[in-house]
Order: C-alpha cells, then structure tokens, then sequence
C-alpha cells in the first residue's frame, strides 16, 4: 500500500515518568555541541508505533509509543541520539521493562521549524551489534505553535516567513508536516543550519532516502469537531488511527480543519469554508488531469485547501495549496503532478519525483506551447549545471540517479531524464512501459531501462549509463561541419558533422533553416565523440542549430552553424 501510516500507538507505563532526565541550556547559534562517541547515521528507524494526543485549544503535543532502530553501521554502537523539535521535551525513554539513563541537550539544527531541536543521547545497557535492532519506548510532550525563527535568522520578512513556516496546532487552522518542517517524531540528524549552503538538504534527502521503506503508525486523539486529516491508510473507522507500510520521501503530516468534501473521480477536494466556487474549479481541474503514466490500482489524490498566501506543499497524492486567486492553468500544472505520483508508486526517487515533474513540463506544453515547457525545464538547469562533475571521479556513481539523496538530481536532472527519453522513444511507448511498472518488482536498476526498451524496440543502455546509473555530467555540443551539396532531383543533400565535448551523450535534435522552411533530424551523439548526419532539403541551408533546447547541456552558446557563406 503506498503512502500510509502503520500500527497502533503504545501506552508507556506510569514508571516511564521516573527516567533520569538531563537538561542543558541552550547554546549560540552555531555552536552545536557533538555528543562524544554518538554516530547519528548508523541507525535507521525501520518501525514506528506512537500514541499522539493533542490539545488544540492549548497548541498542545503529546506522544508515547515504539520505535525501532537499527544498527546499519559497521561498529557496535554504544550510544542512540534521539531528536525532537526544540518545542518539544523527552519525558521517557525505555527498553524493555529498564528505563535508560539519557541526556537531553538542545541543539541548533533547522530541519525543525524552531531551528533547534532536544536530543536524547541514551546510554546502551550494551553495545548495539551491527545489524542488531532494539525497540524503545519513548514519551515526550510540549506545544507546536508556528514559529518561523530560521527564516527570519536568514533575513526574510516575518511575513513571508511565516508563509512558508505555517506549521502549527492552532484552533483556526492545524497543520504539521513531518522532519525538515517539524520533528515531531524522534530522528537522528547531523545538526545543521540553512546558512551553511545545502547541508540540512543534504542531510535531509538521506535520511528519507534512507527510511523511505521504513513503517510508521500512529492513533491520534483530539476533541476537535473539525475535520482530522493524516496522510496514509485510515486503518479504524472509530478511531483515527492511519498506517503508512513505506514512509517514501514525503513522511507523515496531519490537519484539522474546517473543511467540506467535494469528491472527483480522480479523488477529493477539501475546502474551508465559503469557497465552494474555488473548489468546484480545482475539482474540474483534477478531475480531468491525465498522469503521464498509470501503473496499478490509482491512489486516489487529495487537494487540501490552504489559507490564501500560504505556500502549499506536496506530499505524494496529497497537495495542500491555496485555491483563492490561482491561475487556471498554474493549479492545472500542480494537478497533473498530484495525479503522476497518485497513479504510479516507485521507491526509486528518480522515478517517483521525475516522472512527476516531467508530467508538469508536458502540461505546460499543451497549454503554451514548446517553447514555454523548455522554459520551465530550463529553470532547474542552472542548479544542475552547477552539481555536474566535469571530469571523472567516485561521484559518477555516488551521484547517479539509482543513488542521488539529493532534490537536485532526483527531482530536477531526473524531469530532464525523462523528457528527454520521451523524445526518443514518443509518449506513447513511455507511457505503454510503464503500464507495466511495478513497485515490487523493481529489485535492479535496469529494471526500468528493460520497459522501456522492449516497448519502443531501441537499445537504451549507453543513455542509462550516462544519465541514469552514472553522473557524468552534461553534454555540450557544436557544430564542426556542415556540408551542402545539389544532387540530381534538385534537391539538396546536407551532410553535419555534430561534436559532443562533454562526457554525457545525447539524442539531438540537428534543424536546418533555409530561407523558407526549416527541417529537424535526431542524431545519437555520445560523449567525447562526433556523429554525422544527413538530411535531404528543398532549398540550400542558411544555417544549422543543434539542440532546440530539450536536451540539457553545459553550454548551448555555441550551438548554431552560419552556413550562408560557404559554396555550395
């Protein structure tokens, strides 16, 4: 099942409460004290079973329950670090019938809203042995209102800030999102702060990556009339209790609101209040959204409605968005993405995120045209530009799309990956492989490569290992020769010689203008190499380009061939 939230919330026993609790004061921002002997990346939380009560007239959070951790690094492991948002304070921490001896530190990490967050350092009755798992009892408990502290440490206005740091049990609006907005159930993360470049992302996109098959359930109690909403399986009809059997890259959120239903056959819409009309045109907007492509049973969407000037946020099938004063065709755009990852599930990022975002960029097509849709790519291709290796090196793998933790790989060089094989292989046999996807049987990278090869007949290796298996960086091609030469019908045959000076080969469109008309031919140019192509034409060349601007590459200044001058 994808998305959902999984198992029953445990009641800690009233000894819980009797556990050794240390608590330090606060330090400076940037002066992170590192726990001796704690390594925060060997464990992986594969199991979570919590309790959460809330209290919204009082922005109150309380949580008690199982996680299980496991060891995945190499060395025994003699301490377990525990984080929670900085909001938050540890009550219990046991295992077994044995409480555990912990310190509570509160440390500055903006993976949490408040740009800190208390973290437990517990102290193992042994070594936990490589591969070993343990179960904890835990129990904490604290407010969640909205703060946008790390925002504004940056610089941004409060009122912006605050746009996008909405996160906050509230009785006029309650919504929290999970690690990297508010940690409200326990991770272990690197402490890190948005001023040091792309650490907290870095660090971010491994720790989904890594807990993406991990299992999370929670039951919620709240006396709240309004509407509850968590992302995941509904797994009791009196209780509110969701599963999610894979947590994916998005991980757990819940809302209550004042919301009214409007269902769809592509799922539902939520709204607040008096905003029937901006729903009823969000749910003919969803309703008619095609994915780019549907494997197995749909996973119904759902549009939550946001107050307006929010910033919306996705979570796989589940978009929370502003519906007032959008643009028809931008809510169509965020649409067709929803109804992408509700119509094909992959653990594989790079075709999860890809694939969705790809699907955007076809939606702007259709709506604008060619040339709109290559703007949208291209403004992810700076960000891509500046990550490309230019020389071999171990990054080549650590950074292939099979391995990236990174938004910049598997969100935006894999919509580019995809664009740019459904312009070799046509929509049609794309959307007839991956017809046949299936989640559980991708065990192997090639797993992919093998649908879409059998559905559009072509060997795709050398593309695969390019851009997919490896990083090897973006293609840059130019022209060295073009030659035009009459034949006997009259017609004239152009003969160009294309150079790729990167290392990442590419299918490019060669187009031939003349002074009137133009014509394209696609021509396989791998890296570090020429390929020549000829192409028949009604009247002699005036000029030749390479690249309309669909393929990525590292410098497309040097793309266009003057061929007004040369004898023909």
């Amino acid at each position: 099942m994808r998305l959902a939230f999984v198992g029953c919330g445990l009641l800690l026993l009233a000894a819980l409460a009797n556990s050794q609790v240390t608590e330090s004061s606060s330090r400076p921002r940037n002066a992170v004290r590192s726990a001796p002997g704690v390594d925060r990346g060997a464990f992986t939380f594969t199991r979570y079973q919590l309790n959460v009560t809330l209290n919204v007239p009082r922005h109150g959070f309380s949580a008690r329950g199982i996680v299980v951790v496991r060891n995945d690094s190499p060395q025994p492991q003699p301490r377990i670090a525990l984080q929670i948002s900085s909001s938050l304070k540890w009550a219990a921490i046991r295992s077994g019938e044995a409480s555990l001896t912990f310190t509570s530190d509160k440390l500055n990490s903006d993976i949490d809203h408040t740009g800190a967050v208390n973290e437990a350092v517990i102290e193992l009755p042994k070594p936990l042995a490589p591969g070993e798992s343990l179960e904890l009892e835990v129990g904490y408990q604290g407010t969640i209102d909205q703060d946008s502290s790390r925002l504004q440490r940056l610089g941004m206005p409060v009122t912006i800030a605050r746009r996008s740091d909405w996160d906050a049990i509230a009785d006029s609006f309650t919504a929290v999102r999970g690690v990297g907005h508010v940690v409200w159930y326990p991770v272990a993360l690197t402490p890190g702060t948005l001023d040091e470049g792309n650490k907290v992302f870095r660090e971010l996109g491994a720790w989904r990556a890594r807990h993406a098959d991990s299992r999370f359930r929670v039951t919620f109690t709240e006396d709240s009339s309004k509407m509850f909403f968590a992302n995941g399986e509904r797994k009791s009809e009196v209780e509110k209790v969701y599963q999610m059997d894979r947590m994916g890259l998005e991980g757990p959120f819940f809302a209550i609101a004042d919301y009214s239903a409007l269902p769809t056959v592509n799922g539902r819409v939520l709204y607040l209040r008096g905003h029937d009309e901006a729903a009823r045109k969000a749910g003919a907007a969803l309703a008619k959204s095609e994915p780019v492509a549907t494997s197995g049973k749909p996973f119904p969407a759902v549009v939550m409605e946001l107050p307006a000037g929010w910033a919306g946020y996705e979570n796989g099938p589940v978009l929370l968005t502003p519906l007032s004063g959008i643009q028809d065709s931008a809510i169509e755009q965020q649409l067709v993405h929803l109804v992408t990852h509700a119509s094909l599930y992959s653990h594989r990022a790079w075709i999860y995120e890809g694939l969705a975002h790809m699907a955007q960029a076809m939606a702007i097509e259709q709506q604008q045209g060619r040339p709109a849709a290559i703007e949208f790519l291209n403004k992810h291709a700076t960000a891509i530009a500046l990550v490309a290796p230019a020389e071999p090196g171990p990054d080549d793998v650590r950074n292939s799309l099979i391995n990236a933790t990174d938004e910049i790989y598997y969100r935006s060089k894999a919509m580019w990956v995809w664009w740019m094989l459904r312009e070799m292989v046509t929509t049609a046999s794309l959307k007839k492989a991956l017809a046949g996807y299936q989640a559980d049987m991708d065990r192997e990278p090639a797993y992919v490569q093998r649908l879409i090869e059998a559905a559009s007949g072509k060997d795709l290796e050398w593309f695969f290992d390019d851009w997919v298996y490896r990083d090897r960086g973006l293609p840059d091609f130019r022209i060295v020769n073009v030659y035009s030469r009459e034949n006997m019908k009259g017609t004239y045959l152009v003969t160009v010689t294309v150079e790729n000076l990167g290392r990442a080969g590419a299918e490019v469109p060669v187009r031939i203008r003349m002074k009137t008309g133009e014509t394209t031919a696609r021509l396989v140019v791998k890296g570090k190499s020429q390929a020549t192509v000829r192409i028949e034409t009604a009247l002699p060349p005036v000029d030749v380009i390479v690249n309309d601007g669909g393929i990525i590459e590292s410098d497309d200044a040097n793309n266009t061939f003057v061929v007004t001058a040369i004898k023909q």
